[in-house]
């Protein structure tokens, strides 16, 4: 391409050239003013971008350059020189020898600009200076270059190595003067860039930007100068190694954030959207169970008419769980946390499991017996290891073993570093492990994404490892997963240590009478379905019921009705005032006014949406029958405040 014709329009392919080239790109004007430069530019200058960008070229210079700069530069436009050799930038008080070419002459955006390619050589005027000084002088301005350099003769061969190149050649020889260079430093693998680069070390400067070695571990950058002798003819050609293992690590880990990035904004995304939806389905699963918990109550029921009204509930209890799932990998979902022992939690849950997987799958637990305790909760603890369970399950359909351990362990800095979810501390490993058909990397990549499944359609809701997920990160741990195909699949979970004592579990209550009373309830609730439904099941049991379907009707009535009104129950969201703000004003003419408020949402996620005290009375729908009797009677038993 010459050096002056327009570039095509999808030049989206050069940004990373531009950025990571370890040689400087400078873009400015006709002018000469610095319009965009890299990061290498910015570290020659020792100076932020910010402060380079919209200076002229000819101010970074040192002040013996800046004379004879606008002359060399118009040679090189002109296509005259080939490049300027006789410059310095002036950083910190030093001079910076320099070397600058001409990449391209363009028009951007109706102006014309230039692009230049800035290269550092001082490293070869450090070495021609050496050579011209004393030999003491000169080894010592050689070993005190802390990367790699070697100084190689026109066939090859290593002439001499600073110190730190004989540290790096050290533990295959003593002494590698007079070996070929590349004998000693092999390559990995060889491309066709890699020979080109070789096949011009001795004709011009050249970079290989990463490198790796058969015989040494790490990533390493190139470059080679070549040395010429006094009459100009080519005699060898120094070749600098700079370790870059760190900052290729850097980086990898740069880019695995920002795909962890990407993914839980997608997660969150879809699971905003998924609290909403499972919010409105939890008020039509209300509607819906509380008409059947009324009808359940008659006594005229046939047999056949209750079998088909129970199974209708345990359809419903089955959409209440698709709900919890929708809420685990909502990003709005907190749990209600308490102090337990995962080892409790899996002894407890071996019938369960044995039933899941089913004769041909054995079991094995290896727990340890010191484990520290977490601040979690039982039944989302239990949900992740039945999902695990379920999956193993159908990865194994020939049998094979499920395997739970635990352990505790400290993480340190490096290992947070991979996983910024964590902080360095002492954690609980939770290790689920099959001897499943494992997983192909493509299939590992999505696990974790809503509605992504691998099974057939209507066997799996791609819900399931989503909110594992969602939950291991309320929980404030992290979730990692190894698969191999053929090899089974494990899952290793780190949940912080709590220093708290386990919580003791709460007697199994007794299903009694329905507890019913004669106060009066004001239901307010913006669903007419939900409304009419409670009025009917609380009219059942005794209580006097007035209601209203939005918050300004619900003042209205509350101010007409001459009557005591013990209790309201109140949906929390609704579209004309929340519940709080209307327990609020009934309260300025009924301060003793209880209230129970109730929402398709969880108690937290209404205590963060709407300001509700955290302590307020709280039923969360889909609700049964005797949970909501029990709720109303305790809150009218309590003495008020």
């Amino acid at each position: 391409m010459s050096n002056e014709q327009k570039l095509p329009a999808d030049t989206n392919w050069l940004e990373p050239i531009f950025r990571q080239s370890p040689d400087g790109i400078v873009v400015q004007d006709s002018g000469g003013t610095i319009l965009d430069a890299n990061a290498s530019f910015s570290k020659l200058c020792n100076q932020p971008l910010s402060e380079i960008i919209g200076k002229k070229f000819n101010d970074l210079l040192c002040p013996d350059s800046k004379p004879q700069w606008s002359h060399f530069f118009e040679k090189l436009i002109k296509g005259e020189w080939s490049n300027i050799e006789e410059a310095c930038i002036f950083t910190d008080g030093h001079k910076i020898p320099i070397e600058v070419d001409l990449i391209a002459k363009t028009i951007s955006r109706g102006e014309n600009i230039v692009i230049l390619h800035i290269r550092n050589v001082s490293v070869y005027y450090t070495v021609e200076n050496a050579l011209m000084a004393s030999q003491n002088q000169w080894e010592l301005s050689f070993n005190s270059i802390s990367d790699e350099m070697w100084i190689l003769d026109r066939n090859g061969r290593i002439l001499q190595a600073n110190q730190a190149a004989l540290k790096k050649a050290a533990p295959l020889t003593s002494d590698p003067i007079g070996s070929v260079f590349f004998d000693i430093l092999e390559p990995k693998r060889v491309s066709r860039s890699f020979d080109d680069f070789r096949s011009k070390i001795f004709s011009e400067p050249q970079t290989f930007s990463m490198l790796e070695f058969k015989k040494f571990a790490g990533k390493y950058g190139i470059s080679s100068y070549p040395i010429k002798s006094g009459a100009g003819e080519i005699a060898g050609c120094i070749v600098l190694i700079q370790d870059i293992t760190e900052q290729c690590r850097q980086e990898e880990l740069l880019k695995r954030t920002e795909i962890q990035r990407q993914r839980s904004s997608r997660i969150d995304a879809l699971g905003r959207m998924a609290g909403g939806i499972a919010h409105d389905f939890n008020n039509i699963l209300t509607t819906l169970l509380g008409y059947v918990s009324l009808v359940l109550q008659s006594d005229h029921l046939g047999h056949n008419e209750r079998t088909h009204l129970i199974e209708i509930m345990r359809t419903v209890e089955r959409g209440t769980a698709l709900t919890r799932q929708l809420f685990d990998f909502s990003s709005e979902k907190k749990s209600d946390l308490r102090t337990l022992n995962l080892n409790s939690v899996i002894q407890n849950m071996q019938k369960m499991l044995a039933q899941i997987l089913g004769p041909n799958i054995i079991i094995a637990t290896h727990l340890d017996q010191q484990l520290w305790n977490i601040s979690a909760d039982v039944s989302h603890i239990e949900r992740i290891i039945t999902n695990f369970a379920a999956n193993s399950r159908d990865a194994t359909p020939s049998g094979g073993e499920f395997i739970l351990e635990t352990g505790n362990t400290v993480l340190d800095d490096n290992f947070c570093k991979n996983h910024p979810e964590l902080k360095p501390g002492n954690y609980v490993l939770l290790q689920v492990s099959d001897t499943g058909t494992g997983m192909a990397p493509e299939v590992l990549e999505r696990i974790f994404e809503p509605f992504f499944t691998t099974k057939r359609k209507g066997k799996g809701t791609g819900l399931g490892l989503a909110s594992v997920f969602g939950i291991v990160h309320q929980f404030g741990g992290e979730i990692v997963c190894y698969s191999e195909v053929g090899k089974g699949t494990t899952f290793k979970i780190y949940l912080p240590q709590s220093r708290e004592k386990a919580d003791e579990e709460p007697p199994a209550t007794t299903v009694s009478d329905l507890p019913g009373g004669s106060e009066t309830i004001f239901i307010v609730d913006d669903e007419i379905h939900i409304v009419s439904m409670l009025n009917q099941i609380l009219s059942k049991i005794g209580y006097k019921v007035l209601s209203a379907t939005n918050s300004s009707n619900a003042i209205a009535r509350c101010k007409e009705y001459q009557g005591a009104i013990d209790i309201i129950l109140s949906d929390i969201i609704m579209p004309d005032m929340n519940g709080v703000e209307l327990i609020s004003i009934l309260r300025e003419t009924r301060p003793q006014l209880k209230a129970i408020f109730m929402s398709g949402y969880t108690n937290s996620m209404a205590v963060e949406s709407v300001g509700m005290d955290a302590n307020m009375a709280f039923l969360q729908k889909p609700f049964t029958f005797e949970d909501l009797a029990r709720k109303i009677r305790d809150s009218l038993d309590k003495p008020s405040k």
